[in-house]
């Protein structure tokens, strides 16, 4: 409602950012209200940009003068705290050997699984992929990487994915046949939870490629598969 009434209005939002706000918001008041400041730190940090958009661009109005000295310094205050800690995290994920381009890349996507907070610590910079412990600066949540590394995929991905299919092409991911989650990535040839690869590549009698619900055939592809089912029959 409020997306259709701002679109009618030519109100600018980041959108994006928008509903990360109001997931936090959302969690927030049901799950830590009463143990979580870190958490209503990260919604007044991740809301500044928004109500300064707003104020300067939608009203033209100097924030300052609106909000008046002391609210603004606050939200200042408050904004640098968080960016503060939004850098530790990002550090300690970058000391992590992740192994493979795509992880990396998804890791922007990263989020507490019972928080959603994107402030995620990784304490020990010696994990072996894909062990990687985290730790939640929001809500002090423990939890593993490969706990989240599904919804980092579809989160980062999906979009890839809509596209490709859209224009006739394949999905940049895939369920593996081994952990059954949506973490086999073609680009890296493997699924990036469990580390499963395909046990037969090529057909052993046409040399085509095999997809991963060809594994099942033991090295032939579907169309071969046919084929000897049918002489058999004979």
């Amino acid at each position: 409602m409020m997306k259709e009434l701002f679109q009618s209005l030519k109100v600018t939002v980041d959108w994006k950012r928008f509903n990360e706000v109001n997931k936090l918001r959302n969690d927030l008041e049901h799950y830590y209200t009463a143990k979580s400041p870190d958490a209503v730190r990260e919604i007044v940090s991740k809301s500044f940009l928004l109500i300064r958009d707003f104020t300067t661009n939608e009203l033209e109005e100097n924030p300052v003068s609106l909000f008046g000295e002391d609210c603004w310094k606050s939200l200042l205050n408050v904004a640098d705290v968080y960016a503060k800690e939004e850098s530790e995290c990002k550090e300690s994920l970058e000391r992590i050997d992740w192994t493979y381009p795509t992880v990396a890349t998804i890791l922007v996507n990263l989020r507490c699984n019972s928080c959603h907070s994107s402030l995620i610590f990784a304490p020990y910079e010696d994990d072996t992929y894909p062990t990687i412990n985290l730790t939640c600066r929001s809500c002090d949540n423990d939890f593993c990487f490969d706990d989240v590394v599904s919804d980092c995929v579809k989160e980062s991905l999906y979009g890839d994915y809509v596209r490709s299919v859209m224009d006739g092409g394949e999905s940049p991911y895939d369920t593996c046949p081994e952990c059954q989650e949506s973490t086999y990535i073609h680009d890296e040839e493997c699924c990036i939870k469990c580390e499963y690869t395909q046990e037969h590549t090529h057909c052993d009698n046409c040399e085509e490629k095999l997809s991963l619900d060809e594994q099942i055939l033991d090295g032939r592809c579907s169309y071969c598969q046919h084929k000897w089912e049918k002489m058999i029959a004979e």
